[in-house]
């Protein structure tokens, strides 16, 4: 399986998941990425006969005290080293400041490889990117950001958010700025139509949009009705959120990419054959 049980799952969880023949048909499983960042993976689900149903629990908007192009530009002139927390980073900080008026030669840094892509479609070719991994601490593992002392470090990111990369590298003496490029607004889903549609597999990237469905879960049936689903959690981090809520059937992917979870998905649904 690409990643680990989690409390009570459907059925034993074994093998790789892409066993010969082993199709989608009769899943219907929810997308929960913002608008603009899920269909990819929709397509996917929908090619192996699934049914991919868009639920983006997460608006991405700019932050509630816009930077200017002139402030970014300047805060980029002064880094050493510029480190995007996540694709939604690279591609508002690149909304706000095109790619040809950032300055050249700077180096560039970020999570994943879902962020590296989002800066390599804009035409940044050298990014520094854990090989494995998806997330601060991977970051935070690289040689290069072992040794920062006296770095003028510039991290660009949402509002909110933890704390842990910007603290660690400051904890190795380098001085540590930010820019916060957008926010994320809450999209309560309707959970009264999902229901309808029998059994979902809600593939979750994102603790505060787990956070999100479960506020809408106003009443105690919408709740048990929730608890009985099947989730696909994105990160360890995002499955402690969700057992704390008792959603406890589920899968832990070991990254957040398409391929994991798509791999993720056809694990589940061979066990269900």
């Amino acid at each position: 399986m690409s990643g680990q049980t989690l409390g009570q799952p459907p059925s034993p969880l074994v093998g790789e998941g892409r066993g010969e023949g082993v199709t989608l048909a009769g899943q219907h499983i929810a997308i929960t990425r913002p608008v603009g960042q899920a269909a990819p993976l929709l397509k996917r689900i929908q090619a192996l006969g699934g049914e991919a149903i868009p639920l983006p629990l997460l608006k991405i908007a700019p932050p509630a005290t816009p930077i200017s192009p002139d402030a970014l530009k300047r805060q980029c002139q002064a880094a050493d080293l510029i480190a995007f927390i996540s694709p939604n980073a690279a591609r508002m900080a690149l909304q706000i400041l095109s790619r040809a008026h950032w300055p050249p030669g700077v180096r560039l840094a970020c999570v994943g490889q879902g962020t590296a892509r989002a800066l390599h479609a804009a035409g940044f070719g050298d990014v520094l990117v854990p090989s494995d991994g998806a997330n601060s601490e991977a970051l935070l593992a690289l040689p290069e950001l072992c040794a920062v002392r006296g770095q003028r470090i510039l991290i660009v990111r949402g509002e909110g958010g933890r704390t842990l990369l910007a603290d660690t590298l400051a904890a190795r003496g380098a001085q540590v700025d930010h820019a916060v490029v957008y926010r994320r607004l809450p999209l309560p889903p309707d959970l009264t139509a999902l229901r309808r549609r029998g059994a979902v597999t809600f593939v979750i990237t994102s603790s505060e949009a787990l956070q999100v469905l479960v506020n809408a879960a106003r009443d105690q049936a919408s709740l048990d009705w929730l608890r009985e689903q099947i989730f696909v959690f994105g990160h360890p981090r995002i499955a402690e959120t969700g057992r704390a809520f008792g959603l406890l059937r589920g899968i832990i992917v070991d990254s957040p990419a398409d391929d994991a979870l798509l791999t993720a998905l056809l694990g589940l649904a061979q066990n269900k054959r």
